[in-house]
């Protein structure tokens, strides 16, 4: 021990660094050992597990053939190649439930028993899992899968078993490696420490006792450095060498140096007076008393005073004026308050005098002067002349409040017309409604009557020239219809429905509107959509959605003159409410020039304008389509190449709708059957002012069995209503003395008049009608032209409510 005492500092740190890192070195080495053979030991696991399910498998398949496990023969090869093929697998063997070796790597086992106790309960307990059990004094590892049938029988269990000795042997090598691992990391660790010790201890400690040497000797060096500059104890010692030496050097100054010194410091002096006098600024020093002690000459030219006539005098009443005439604020006691708090008025605008009289302001930094002992004897005030600032800052002021007076003026001007605009926008909205109304009702009476005079017609030739009459009448509605829309989407005002309906309604009616124009074209109108989709159930709107595909198909079937127009449709994404369907429209038509596709979706627009004259159309179609396809969540376009056709396609998102055996029930009768059978001779009290509507209503009615009675103005709807017997009252809105809103609410106000089922019938066909006409207490909307199945569906609906 006390030759360990007795050792240098370099060999006892070594010796102390190589034995904790020998400490360390067998911790690290003892826990990475321990945990690379559990890491090891994960593996096997894992592996025999596979292999166990592996088995398994292929158990399942032979009895998924109907052979049973006690047939099978040579299975015991199969469990022996598993042995053989994987290392550290000591066993694989099939057991019956209660524990007898049907198969096994070791042919001997077969037959027998299984045993390890362990390794029984977990077979018999009919559960996937791995078990320790003892083999030769080590511990092992098994993995049991159980092997059930369809009908949850247990008819065997796979158990494969991890060889001990393996494992044990694999924890000694790994601990071998790491030793001789580690042992050649010490090696190198110690070689490192070496090299450090020398290089950060050994040698600043020479040069410190180099330096010292030098300077004791009989040269007495005071210049000496150690060049060492750490943060350890050696550089602390090498900084306290160094400070010793200047102090020393320091205290060996000549007189000659003195007088460099006093020489410099008076140059400097000169300098300093040099730059404060020519400098671009106001410089002065005040006394304690508020009189001028220092005065440069750029005030002097500023002020128009020279030192002479200005020094000694008081601030106040010569540059600086007892009030500020801008503000009122009192000057004749600021130095006092200057001295009395420095950082309130460190900085500070006020007006001064020159010494012609002008009125100049400046901006002033104030320092309160102290000396050795810190108390105050004066102020240092820096100024600069901000008077253009000043006249620009009050021009800049004038202005704002003129622009403030234009911006108000302005605000006044955009509120007149921003009222104006809506003035106009709701005189358009009227507007648009009274044209609704207008051009829809003596639609519906033409339409109407034509309707009933197919029913009665027998000869062909009148047939096919009231068919006629139909479809320009239906052409001629949806012009008014497009216009409306177009309008209606570019005010915004335009909402979609969200109701329940199957894609194959809206298919069969896009196919029963365009086949008779495709068959006289000597077209194939053919519509591919799987039947999955068309019977799904969507929610949404089915008008506009089918109004899109008539537009799309029947631009399809006008522009062109030979070949197919396909139609079809495909689901690109679901989830658990919604859906999204791509839309897609061929043909083997015209096409359309690459420079004239950009134009076709917007309003009044066709590819050619001068094809209006040969096909027809208002050029609308495609810019509602786009807008309605948007407001359904989705987008459209069209691909196509002049002289070979166009595919036009667009996506929609739509909600699902509930499914149901009632609500995909299809209708054995038509709805104007239905009337017939389950109403027939219940009273209708039909609301209209027109008289050819009022004819058609009834004949429409008659014709479905129901007894029907005229009220020509919502007047007399109310009187009629209240002499009873009625089952449902159509209402029109617009009506002489009392329209039917306003008699909705009066029979609603009425005995039994909270019951009676009220259907609005109009020609007003805007959303914001058909709201207003559900708040006052109508049951349903329909609008003009009014379609018979329609009407009869709706009466269907509500005569059935109870």
């Amino acid at each position: 021990m006390k030759s360990l005492l007795n050792l240098g500092l370099r060999a006892k740190i070594l010796l102390i660094a190589v034995a904790v890192t020998l400490l360390s070195l067998g911790a690290v080495l003892a826990i990475s050992s321990h945990l690379f053979a559990e890491a090891y030991l994960g593996a096997l696991q894992s592996r025999s597990s596979a292999i166990a399910q592996g088995l398994k498998l292929q158990m399942d398949r032979i009895l998924q053939l109907g052979i049973q496990i006690e047939n099978l023969s040579g299975f015991d090869k199969q469990c022996k190649s598993v042995v053989d093929s994987y290392q550290g697998i000591d066993f694989a063997l099939i057991a019956r439930p209660d524990g007898t070796v049907l198969f096994s790597s070791d042919a001997t086992h077969t037959g027998q028993p299984l045993a390890d106790a362990v390794l029984l309960q977990a077979v018999q307990n009919r559960t996937e899992t791995t078990v320790e059990y003892t083999q030769d004094g080590m511990t092992g590892y098994g993995s049991v899968v159980p092997i059930v049938t369809r009908d949850e029988a247990h008819v065997a269990s796979v158990v494969i078993g991890l060889s001990a000795r393996v494992l044990d042997a694999k924890e000694r090598e790994m601990r071998t490696a790491f030793i001789g691992v580690g042992l050649l990391m010490l090696v190198i660790g110690a070689i490192a420490l070496i090299v450090a010790l020398s290089h950060f201890i050994s040698r600043p400690l020479r040069q410190l006792i180099g330096s010292i040497q030098r300077v004791s000797s009989n040269t007495g060096d005071l210049g000496q450095r150690i060049a060492l500059d750490t943060t350890d104890e050696l550089g602390t010692l090498a900084r306290a060498f160094n400070g010793l030496m200047q102090s020393l050097q320091d205290t060996t100054v000549t007189k000659s140096s003195l007088e460099a010194a006093y020489g410099a410091l008076q140059e400097s002096e000169e300098k300093y007076r040099e730059l404060v006098s020519n400098a671009n600024a106001i410089i002065l020093r005040l006394d304690m008393l508020g009189c001028i002690t220092y005065f440069n000459e750029y005030a002097e030219r500023f002020f128009g005073y020279s030192s002479a006539e200005i020094l000694g005098k008081s601030v106040v009443g010569t540059i600086l004026p007892p009030f500020d005439s801008t503000t009122g604020r009192d000057l004749s006691s600021m130095v006092a308050a200057v001295l009395a708090d420095p950082a309130e008025f460190a900085d500070n605008e006020n007006e001064n005098i020159t010494r012609d009289g002008r009125r100049v302001h400046v901006r002033w930094a104030n320092r309160v002067i102290l000396d050795g002992r810190k108390q105050p004897i004066g102020i240092l005030s820096i100024g600069q002349d901000i008077t253009e600032k000043r006249l620009i800052d009050k021009e800049l002021e004038r202005y704002r409040n003129h622009l403030e007076e234009l911006v108000r003026e302005r605000t006044t001007a955009l509120s007149v017309a921003k009222e104006a605009a809506e003035a106009a926008n709701r005189a358009k909205t009227i507007f648009l409604a009274n044209m609704s109304h207008e051009l829809r009702t003596p639609m519906n009476g033409i339409m109407g009557m034509t309707d009933l005079a197919l029913l009665k017609a027998t000869d062909p030739k009148q047939i096919h020239y009231l068919k006629t009459v139909m479809q320009a009448s239906q052409q001629l509605l949806a012009v008014i219809a497009n216009i409306l829309d177009i309008t209606k989407i570019e005010s915004e005002r335009l909402s979609l429905e969200q109701t329940e309906f199957r894609l194959g309604e809206v298919l069969d009616h896009v196919r029963g509107l365009l086949t008779r124009n495709a068959d006289e074209k000597g077209l194939k109108l053919q519509i591919d959509v799987p039947a999955s989709i068309a019977s799904q159930r969507l929610k949404g709107d089915a008008l506009r959605l089918g109004q899109v595909l008539i537009n799309l198909t029947g631009n399809a079937v006008k522009f062109t003159e030979r070949g197919t127009v396909t139609l079809r449709a495909a689901t690109t994404r679901e989830d658990a409410g919604q859906l999204q369907l791509l839309f897609e429209v061929e043909d083997t038509g015209i096409g359309i020039a690459a420079q004239d596709q950009r134009r076709l979706f917007t309003a009044f627009e066709q590819a050619d304008n001068s094809m209006t004259r040969k096909y027809g159309g208002t050029g609308l179609g495609l810019a509602i389509s786009k807008r309605l396809v948007n407001l359904m969540g989705g987008d459209i376009g069209v691909e196509s190449t002049l002289g070979k056709g166009s595919r036009f396609w667009f996506t929609v998102t739509l909600g699902k709708g509930q499914d149901g055996a009632v609500a995909d029930a299809v209708a054995r009768h038509s709805p104007e059957a239905e009337l017939k059978r389950l109403h027939a001779g219940k009273r209708i009290l039909v609301a209209e002012d027109e008289p050819v509507n009022q004819e058609v209503t009834r004949c429409l009615l008659e014709e479905a069995g129901l007894a029907v009675d005229i009220a020509g103005d919502g007047v007399e709807a109310v009187a009629r209503f209240e002499q009873g017997g009625y089952a449902l009252i159509l209402m029109d809105m617009q009506m002489p003395r009392l329209n039917g809103l306003e008699a909705t609410q009066q029979i609603r106000l009425l005995p039994q008049g909270n019951v009676l089922p009220i259907i609005a019938m109009t020609a007003n066909a805007f959303t914001e009608d058909r709201a207003r006409c559900l708040d006052v207490g109508m049951n349903d909307f329909i609008t003009k032209p009014v379609d018979p199945n329609l009407l009869y569906a709706t009466l269907l609906k509500w005569l059935g409510q109870p």
